[in-house]
């Protein structure tokens, strides 16, 4: 399911369940004492968890691979460089004659 994107943000709600609580209550401790309607008061809270939950999940699980394995997620390969040129494939080009260049 390469192509559903929303396939891999099913993946996440382990993560999201078990980060969200601490982050509302943390975000709540501080913003809840201000004297601020409740409305403002709510969606700062509101914004606050669901952006600190999103790049906990983007930039601290999904990109480590220690992390990826503790939430039940593959753990990711090696990047391939980019120059397909290896040393291995110069090496097998230069030994081929020139006719077949």
């Amino acid at each position: 399911m390469r192509g559903a994107c929303w396939c891999r943000w099913l993946w996440a709600s382990w993560s999201w369940r078990l980060h969200h609580q601490p982050v509302i209550l943390l975000a709540g401790y501080f913003i809840i004492p201000q004297s601020l309607p409740i409305l403002v008061k709510y969606l700062v809270i509101l914004s606050l968890a669901l952006g600190i939950t999103l790049g906990l999940y983007e930039f601290a699980i999904r990109r480590v691979n220690v992390m990826r394995r503790m939430f039940g997620m593959k753990a990711r390969g090696r990047a391939v460089p980019a120059n397909p040129a290896t040393p291995q494939a110069t090496e097998v080009h230069a030994q081929l004659p020139a006719h077949r260049l």
